[in-house]
């Protein structure tokens, strides 16, 4: 995200699922790459300059971008076995950031919400 609060797509890398090597994610969040400390979003965020409010609305926007992975996935005849597997793995991570999720008021998840991406294929 800019300074402006748009959204701009990142490289691959930072987009494609990865199992990571024991259970670690690629990129780390304040040296973590497994069970992030919560206050560590929120430290980041402030270093960014964003506020709490930004915060919770971001892992909204993403619990409810993420609430698609499966129909998608089958849509793009991702195999089964593979879309159970990374199924598991989203549903810990919900598990373990909902309380930042469910903190957020409903009516600022309202303002910016997510639209399911269109998967026509383009040109």
């Amino acid at each position: 995200m800019n300074g402006q609060g748009e959204w701009r797509f990142s490289p691959a890398y930072d987009v494609t699922y990865n199992y990571g090597q024991n259970g670690e994610q690629s990129m780390s969040v304040d040296g973590y790459g497994k069970n992030i400390p919560e206050k560590s979003f929120f430290e980041l965020a402030y270093l960014c300059e964003l506020d709490e409010k930004s915060v919770k609305q971001i892992f909204a926007e993403i619990s409810e971008a993420i609430s698609y992975w499966g129909s998608i996935a089958i849509e793009l005849g991702i195999q089964k076995n593979s879309i159970a597997d990374i199924q598991k793995h989203l549903d810990k991570q919900y598990k373990q950031y909902k309380s930042i999720i469910n903190s957020h008021p409903k009516s600022l998840a309202d303002q910016r919400s997510v639209q399911r991406p269109s998967l026509k294929k383009r040109g």
